[in-house]
């Protein structure tokens, strides 16, 4: 029982992390994006 507890709790945690991940990364990505864009503007 404590095994299989311990091996959920990791697996919770595990999938928080790769949530909190994903949305750091979409965010920074979409930050990056739209920077890049702004720039490729004030070019013209």
């Amino acid at each position: 029982m404590f095994e299989s507890l311990e091996h959920g709790n990791s697996f919770s945690i595990s999938g928080f992390v790769i949530r909190q991940y994903k949305i750091l990364k979409s965010t920074v990505v979409g930050k990056g994006i739209s920077y890049v864009g702004s720039n490729i503007i004030r070019k013209w």
